[in-house]
């Protein structure tokens, strides 16, 4: 009898909570404040109001965990799915002295065109830009450029300004997009000034957009499926046209080292050990004359490269073709150090 009763009394008072909870009056601004701040469905956000009793911060906070435990066991239940898509992000601090690159990955296209996919991506690499670097170089010219690599495990433990990890923002949007997604590698960079410069562009560009780098503040994020960073010196006032497009000519034309004096010299070494060469070590080319027409918003096509056109400098200017790469930076007083070339979905080198 004891036992029953005490039954009984359970069900009482749990029956009780649950007409306390459907009774209870939720706030109807309150209501639409939530929905839009959270972005949750009206029903869900009407079911934190009666928990916490119309208590905001409360109820705040009792969506971000659901949606957060709902969003890591989804993607525990999707991690073996392919995530081949995906979008590059890149930006370049005010100073042009610091940049990241970040590759987040899913599994179609449609999911990386869509805005909450974008704007993950440009949030992770604001993220990735200011985190912290492990060193600091030192030295002069190209070796005052440092380069740290971060690997899938590193980079979901990166700290978000809100004091989530990297890792708990896409486990968040998978819940939300139901797809599996994957945070592969980012990449920091940073110079020890002495005039060394970072400027950064991706392709396809986003409609209307500049070279990241070279005083925009706050640092603007591009997305697309191919990114570049160039590492330059300059004696003249940035070009930022010229600096965009041989970020494109990197994309486009994939070259595998500058072509400075040292590689020229290299490679005409590789010539003559050569049982078959291909070409003679490319002359000097003359200096530059005349003015480039301006197309800075032309596509960039990757073409199958001749062996000249692995050396950057030698290579033909895409926005110009009766001019070499060399030709127009000496005009525009920009010396390249270094550069590198992403694209989403290959292998990590």
């Amino acid at each position: 009898m004891l036992i029953m009763i005490a039954s009984l009394s359970c069900k009482f008072f749990h029956s009780t909570a649950k007409l306390r909870t459907a009774a209870l009056a939720v706030d109807k601004n309150l209501l639409s404040k939530l929905r839009k701040t959270t972005g949750y469905s009206i029903s869900h956000c009407k079911k934190a109001l009666q928990l916490h009793e119309n208590n905001f911060d409360e109820a705040d906070k009792w969506l971000a965990a659901q949606a957060q435990a709902q969003g890591w066991a989804k993607a525990t239940k999707l991690a073996g799915r392919s995530t081949s898509q995906g979008l590059l992000g890149v930006s370049v601090s005010s100073d042009s002295s610091h940049a990241a690159l970040m590759e987040l990955n899913c599994e179609t296209d449609f999911v990386a065109r869509n805005s909450v996919f974008k704007e993950l991506a440009q949030e992770l690499t604001q993220s990735c830009l200011a985190a912290q670097s492990s060193s600091q170089p030192s030295g002069s010219g190209a070796s005052m450029i440092h380069k740290e690599l971060w690997n899938a495990e590193q980079v979901s433990h990166i700290m978000a300004s809100d004091g989530k990890t990297l890792g708990d923002k896409v486990a968040l949007s998978i819940g939300l997009l139901g797809e599996n997604m994957s945070l592969s590698r980012a990449l920091k960079m940073w110079t020890g000034g002495g005039g060394v410069e970072l400027y950064a562009y991706t392709h396809p560009p986003p409609a209307g957009s500049t070279v990241a780098g070279g005083g925009v503040d706050p640092p603007a994020v591009l997305l697309g499926k191919f990114a570049a960073i160039v590492t330059v010196r300059r004696t003249k006032p940035a070009d930022l046209g010229v600096l965009k497009q041989l970020c494109l000519q990197v994309i486009g034309m994939n070259p595998e080292c500058i072509g400075t004096e040292e590689d020229l010299q290299k490679y005409a070494e590789e010539l003559e050990t050569s049982p078959n060469p291909q070409e003679d070590v490319p002359a000097a080319p003359p200096a530059a004359t005349g003015e480039e027409e301006e197309n800075t918003d032309a596509p960039v096509t990757i073409v199958e490269k001749r062996p000249k056109d692995k050396f950057l400098l030698q290579q033909e200017w895409l926005d110009d073709e009766e001019f070499t790469v060399k030709q127009i930076l000496d005009e525009a007083g920009i010396e390249v150090l270094d550069f590198i070339r992403v694209q989403v979905g290959e292998k990590n080198g």
